[in-house]
């Protein structure tokens, strides 16, 4: 048998790239009639929402309950960064700025976006039973939270309107 296999091409295609250096869990598979790896069905990342399930269920037992706790996960390479009015309905200019000049701009929102959600929850758990939502659901811009460098978060618009409702300060 061959003691050195040179490859001529990466296990991947052109398509797949981004997704499999950016997926934590994307695995090659070896054929075995052929005995070359690949990533042949591959789709793009997948993250278990399992995860951050798992994670929630971690800090409300370290926190002593589930009141101000908030948690979310998300792929890097699932941040739209080519659609404007995305960005600009979801970030501050503030937030654009610091995201956009930053080494790894996508990093960065996806940071910033996951922090949003994680408040969004964390306020969600100080809701009084049978009162009106807290927040405006899926559809709602997240720009009325805004993620500021020092990691504080100031609410505007509705979202203070929703903190102060749900009695968060």
């Amino acid at each position: 048998g061959k003691l050195i296999n040179v490859k001529d091409a990466p296990p991947y295609t052109d398509a797949q790239q981004q997704g499999v250096y950016l997926d934590p869990l994307a695995r090659a598979v070896q054929d075995k009639k052929t005995g070359k790896y690949s990533f042949a069905g591959y789709s793009g990342p997948q993250i278990a929402k399992g995860w951050t399930d798992e994670a929630e269920k971690t800090l409300v037992k370290e926190a002593g309950g589930a009141r101000g706790i908030g948690c979310d996960v998300e792929m890097i390479n699932a941040m739209p960064m080519d659609n404007q009015a995305f960005l600009e309905r979801n970030f501050t200019a503030a937030e654009m700025e610091a995201c956009l000049s930053a080494e790894a701009p996508r990093t960065a929102l996806t940071g910033k976006w996951s922090s949003k959600e994680a408040v969004i929850k964390a306020v969600s758990s100080f809701q009084p039973e049978g009162s009106a939502p807290v927040w405006d659901g899926p559809a709602a811009p997240l720009r009325e939270i805004e993620i500021n460098a020092d990691l504080t978060v100031s609410f505007h618009g509705r979202a203070a309107e929703s903190v102060a409702a749900a009695g968060v300060k």
